[in-house]
């Protein structure tokens, strides 16, 4: 999916998680919390959420697959964000879902957090995030995955010799502490963004994400999906028109998301890998064993190896 694909792009095979209700996991994290010397308490019935430090909620995810993420809910008005990602630190490091993400907001009070509260099918209990409003103002947000270590990733392997830029979705789920990282949906905007930083960097590794084809694809709307496609499609060319003879740009996918498939999840088609550089055409990279291959070649491209997986296909360029 969106968050083991970026991971394996970058560089890192996930390990296998498990699907788990937060009242599962609520004993441990509560000890883990207290053992790093936060105030916790529970809240909610008929499944409890923890309290920590009175300005941050853990909880069970209720947008996403129930059982595989866990949300750390945060008023950025009473604790900055820095020191919440060390909350979302302690939560991943005990449990083993899929995801924690930890986001807050600001103008949001730990009453509005709170009063956000649902159950669901009297197993999940978690805050509702639009509800609670720490979408509105000032929202951070970052993913943290189950067996996933930044120190191998492509952004900390490259620190000293080029500058990473994460724009899109990817900047919310790949640590990039000494990068740039851009939020942001909307293809347009994306584009002209990553279109700006060429325009501004020379030494640089950007990977710009487009996400709306995939929210086409799960709301199953046809049209939107193809004209995200040619919202792209036509920026791409100014992005061509930019790079020199130095330069590679690779277009490929995390996952498919066929909007006509006939149902909303993701699909499984193989994904291409289309490599454009100055004066270089009919060349054949073969089909590859991961989408670590990708990142490999990258760090290969600015003099670096990825430790722990992918076959670079530099040299076949």
């Amino acid at each position: 999916d969106t968050f083991y694909g970026h991971q394996e792009l970058m560089g890192t095979y996930p390990k296998k998680p498990k699907t788990e209700p937060f009242y599962e996991a609520i004993d441990e994290v509560e000890i883990a919390l207290k053992k790093s010397g936060y105030s916790v308490k529970r809240f909610g019935s008929p499944r409890e959420v923890l309290i920590v430090d009175e300005c941050a909620t853990v909880g069970d995810n209720l947008e996403a697959d129930l059982g595989q993420v866990y949300n750390i809910t945060g008023a950025l008005d009473l604790i900055n964000y820095e020191d919440l990602l060390k909350i979302g630190k302690v939560v991943r490091s005990v449990v083993k879902v899929p995801r924690v993400i930890t986001f807050g907001g600001k103008n949001v009070s730990i009453e509005d957090i709170k009063n956000a509260y649902e159950c669901k099918d009297n197993l999940f209990g978690g805050i509702n995030a639009p509800k609670s409003g720490v979408y509105k103002n000032g929202y951070q947000v970052q993913h943290m995955g189950y067996g996933i270590d930044s120190e191998v990733q492509l952004p900390k392997i490259l620190e000293g010799v080029a500058k990473t830029i994460l724009i899109g979705k990817v900047a919310d789920i790949v640590e990039n502490p000494k990068g740039k990282s851009i939020f942001g949906v909307d293809s347009d905007k994306i584009m002209d963004r990553l279109i700006e930083e060429i325009k501004n960097n020379n030494n640089v590794f950007i990977c710009a994400n487009i996400q709306e084809t995939d929210l086409a694809g799960h709301q199953e709307d046809v049209e939107r999906y193809g004209n995200r496609l040619e919202v792209v499609d036509r920026k791409l060319k100014k992005v061509m028109e930019l790079l020199d003879e130095d330069d590679i740009f690779i277009v490929t996918a995390d996952h498919g998301n066929d909007p006509m498939i006939g149902h909303s999840n993701h699909t499984r088609e193989k994904v291409p890998i289309l490599v454009y550089k100055k004066g270089l055409s009919s060349r054949e990279i073969g089909e590859r064993s991961s989408l670590s291959d990708i990142g490999q070649s990258v760090a290969e491209y600015f003099g670096r190896v990825l430790p722990n997986n992918g076959e670079s296909f530099l040299k076949k360029l």
